[in-house]
């Protein structure tokens, strides 16, 4: 099921997902893989509204953003180029790319078929960084959103399947690639009232109730915003995110 798939989410996706999740994790990839001058060529898979593909076009000479469902590219940002692809298929030629980057999209991916296609496109030393930042659901200085995500959000819409395994360094070994850096760090990020709301609409485990399950997106929203406002005794309020990069690199032949 490609939860992104429907015009519906991915508009909630484009207005609700914070643009300054992705420069940070960009700033770490960029200093491991290519310290002190831009990145070559580089491919960001599963780019979705082309947020990460924005980050990543500040540090690299030459970025393509890639992703499957076209209402989700709909949304990305000129000018960088964009194409409709699987992850697991890219319509890409061999040793195309110095740096392949996955943002927050790897555990919806057949993650055998994706490296064999990453270990195909990349140079030999080109790097495939994977990374994502876990919203903790942690509200800094009140910890009543934590309880409340925890038994009223999570319990009425809890997370789609998905694959949250991590391949090894022997498993990425097969495909040509080696685990060569693991970096995490954690931060906060400011929201409002309604700008958290508009964040948890665009979450799969939304879609999956109301995009796929039918239920009333406004009634959804409304129950979000009476549920969220009183904990709000300022604005913005700073949640907590967890990131996590590892950077696998491409052996030679």
């Amino acid at each position: 099921m490609n939860y992104f798939s429907f015009a519906s989410a991915a508009d909630r996706y484009a207005l609700g997902r914070p643009f300054h999740l992705h420069p940070p994790v960009m700033d770490r990839i960029a200093a491991t893989v290519s310290p002190g001058r831009a990145i070559g060529r580089a491919l960001d898979v599963a780019c979705g509204t082309g947020q990460s593909t924005r980050a990543l076009a500040a540090r690299a000479i030459e970025v393509v953003g890639a992703d499957l469902s076209s209402e989700m590219l709909r949304h990305a940002p000129p000018p960088m180029a964009y194409v409709r692809a699987k992850a697991e298929e890219l319509p890409f030629a061999a040793r195309a790319f110095d740096l392949i980057t996955v943002g927050h999209a790897f555990h919806w991916l057949d993650w055998r078929r994706f490296l064999a296609e990453a270990g195909r496109v990349l140079r030999p030393g080109g790097w495939l960084a994977i990374y994502g930042s876990q919203f903790l659901a942690r509200m800094v200085g009140n910890p009543d959103y934590e309880r409340w995500e925890a038994s009223e959000y999570s319990r009425r819409y809890p997370a789609p399947p998905r694959n949250e395994y991590r391949p090894t360094d022997g498993e990425a070994g097969e495909y040509g690639l080696r685990l060569a850096a693991r970096d995490a760090f954690d931060r906060t990020l400011p929201f409002t009232a309604d700008e958290l709301v508009a964040f948890l609409l665009s979450h799969s485990s939304v879609i999956a109730a109301a995009e796929v399950g039918g239920e009333d997106i406004a009634a959804v929203a409304d129950w979000l915003t009476a549920s969220i406002r009183p904990m709000f005794r300022a604005e913005p309020a700073e949640f907590e995110f967890h990131c996590v990069i590892d950077m696998f690199r491409r052996q030679a032949d």
